[in-house]
């Protein structure tokens, strides 16, 4: 039986520049999540909250 090896090589400067990214863009979606709720388009409650008919 033959046996075969992959190997995966990663720049860890280029990931964490894709980690940092992540980070911005994750922080960018909340502050436009909360704008929204600002602005009474959406209301953001826990999952099972009494007012969220679950």
């Amino acid at each position: 039986m033959k046996e075969y090896v992959s190997i995966i090589q990663v720049d860890s400067e280029e990931l964490e520049r894709v980690f940092d990214d992540l980070h911005k863009a994750e922080e960018t979606i909340k502050d436009c999540y909360n704008k929204l709720r600002d602005m009474g388009i959406v209301r953001i409650e826990e999952k099972g909250s009494a007012d969220s008919g679950n």
